[in-house]
């Protein structure tokens, strides 16, 4: 069989359709001895050609072509609203954890102060009481408290329990060890909100009774 010639589009609609199947029986001409086209095969050929309308529209993997987008700028402004609150979140949950760890470190290097003043001893090489209670205080600081600033946050105080003023270093005075005032930078930028953090930590015990002279003081006044 030679060659038909074109078949007619189908269209959307079945009364086009149908059109179309007549126009196709009538305007096919078959040479002498062809065979005669039935129903089944016009409407097949019509599928091949609506299918090949459809392939050219599609790539090799059968994906439609990207159209380009007007708004494929949106998808940095959308990822800066996104990121930087997720970034101040995470400082934040980061920079609150810290806060707790230093504040409990620095409670428990003024209780472990206090705990050595009640006893009146001295630590070896130092020759004053308070100097040697700031060295336990910084000693279990775990490092918090090296540097000259920090190490001057550090107070040691005698009470008199009688009248609540100044006193000294034996029975039955009062010992508070402090920490007032420790900065701590934080890795958020709050400072540049000025909303610095401060810490305080403070541990007191009522000095024990031991032989001999007290130690000596060097801030004998030291509040």
């Amino acid at each position: 069989m030679t060659e038909n010639p074109g078949l007619p589009e189908a269209a959307e609609n079945p009364k086009r359709e149908a059109a179309a199947l007549t126009q196709a029986r009538t305007t096919w001409s078959l040479p002498a001895g062809g065979t005669v086209l039935t129903k089944r095969t016009i409407n097949h050929q019509l599928r091949l050609r609506h299918n090949s309308c459809n392939v050219e529209k599609r790539d090799l993997f059968g994906m439609k072509p990207k159209r380009k987008s007007r708004e494929s700028g949106s998808q940095v402004v959308e990822a800066t609203f996104v990121i930087i609150p997720l970034l101040l979140m995470t400082f934040l949950m980061l920079d609150l954890s810290m806060v707790i760890f230093v504040r409990t470190t620095l409670q428990e290097a003024v209780r472990e102060g206090c705990r050595f003043a009640v006893t009146g001893q001295l630590v070896p090489g130092i020759t004053h009481q308070d100097d040697s209670i700031k060295w336990v205080v910084k000693k279990f600081a775990v490092g918090f408290l090296s540097s000259g600033s920090n190490a001057n946050t550090i107070h040691v105080q005698f009470v008199n329990p009688a009248n609540g003023g100044q006193g000294t270093n034996i029975f039955p005075n009062i010992v508070n060890v402090k920490i007032e005032g420790y900065k701590y930078s934080a890795m958020a930028p709050f400072e540049r909100l000025n909303y610095p953090l401060y810490v305080y930590a403070q541990a007191s015990d009522v000095m024990e009774q031991f032989s001999g002279a007290a130690p000596p003081l060097s801030l004998p006044l030291d509040q």
